[in-house]
């Protein structure tokens, strides 16, 4: 099989309003790691789907949805990037 370039190795969440599980399909190595440590650590919270049909280094993980979250964020204004700058050089963040 060929190797897949970063535009076709996706990750997607998936659930519906009825549903008590979000199904997480990824290619992300860091992704795949946290949630098999968690799969690992909290079975009855987070399992991972075994099936045999999947691309080539993609996982499922099915999630309990009380402990999935997804956040929107409101962009920051160039005033709030310049105090958080000046912040952390005062702080010693960013001194090369």
């Amino acid at each position: 099989m060929a190797r897949l370039n970063k535009f076709e190795r996706e990750t997607i969440l998936l659930t519906s309003e009825g549903d008590k599980q979000v199904s997480v399909y990824t290619f992300n190595h860091s992704y795949k790691k946290r949630l098999r440590a968690l799969s690992e650590e909290y079975p009855d919270y987070y399992t991972r789907d075994e099936r045999k049909n999947l691309a080539e280094g993609a996982e499922i993980y099915l999630i309990d949805k009380s402990l999935c979250t997804l956040t929107f964020r409101r962009p920051r204004s160039e005033e709030s990037r310049n105090k958080a700058r000046q912040r952390a050089k005062k702080n010693g963040f960013g001194n090369n």
